[in-house]
């Protein structure tokens, strides 16, 4: 279940690269807005799984409508930005769109945003074998580095200073045994049928680094990366996928798919 999510504002605004805090505060204001119960279990059961969304992508074309400024953020001149929110989870969707429709204004980025009326998208008939990018980056990460670090942001490619061999065959592993992990919850069985995926040369991958802050928890720096991929599986845990986003810290803004 997906939704798409335009605001608007009275001016032009800038939208900070450590956009994730904000639009996470969003959700759980529009969730609360909804069911004030429902969000304090969205919020304080970290076991949940929830739900992912997208970075916010600005309205029009780049250099007329919107610029970016490699310290500040991106400009939007066009005053309109929109992003994308997904569940498997039927009662926090319904709840979600509650809370929207309750929703008069909103403060991002020190800007007031008024909210369009919300689109409910259509869902890919099928995943497996389709090249997909990703509308938020993916985040992958290990907390038995060998070096000693307390947690390590892996990387589907060799890095140079890297403490693992093999850094990229630990990435892969980690996002497919998340991935079934996540079957487990949403349907109560283990998965058993073939699941692989393969990291495309287009678009460029990019690793990018952000600040990030878990419930209940202190400020971390995260890297994670924007890159294309392929998906081979049951179309059952591809949907899953596609709903709850790929690899880690989904809820943080990480790891939402879509098709090329």
């Amino acid at each position: 279940m997906r939704v798409k999510l335009s605001l608007i504002s009275d001016s032009p605004f800038c939208i900070s690269f450590n956009y994730n805090h904000s639009l996470q505060g969003f959700i759980y204001k529009a969730l609360k807005l909804g069911d004030e119960e429902v969000a304090n279990r969205v919020h304080n059961n970290k076991k949940d799984i929830k739900f992912v969304f997208s970075k916010p992508f600005a309205h029009g074309k780049k250099g007329r409508d919107w610029i970016t400024d490699k310290k500040k953020g991106v400009f939007v001149k066009s005053r309109k930005f929109y992003f994308l929110f997904s569940t498997a989870e039927p009662w926090i969707f319904n709840t979600f769109l509650e809370g929207l429709f309750k929703l008069e204004s909103i403060t991002l980025f020190g800007t007031t945003f008024y909210l369009e009326p919300p689109k409910v998208l259509k869902e890919p008939n099928s995943l497996s074998g389709k090249p997909l990018k990703v509308l938020s980056p993916i985040n992958v990460f290990t907390n038995n580095a060998p070096n000693g670090a307390k947690t390590w942001d892996l990387s589907p490619f060799q890095p140079r200073q890297s403490p693992f061999e093999n850094e990229p065959m630990l990435w892969k592993k980690l996002i497919l045994q998340n991935l079934c992990s996540k079957y487990l919850f949403l349907k109560g069985e283990f998965y058993t049928g073939e699941l692989d995926i393969k990291v495309l040369d287009k678009p460029d991958p990019k690793s990018k680094r952000f600040w990030v802050k878990p419930i209940n928890g202190d400020w971390i720096y995260v890297r994670a990366w924007e890159l294309g991929i392929m998906l081979y599986g049951d179309e059952e845990i591809l949907k899953i996928t596609y709903e709850l986003g790929l690899g880690m810290r989904n809820s943080l803004g990480f790891g939402m798919l879509g098709v090329m």
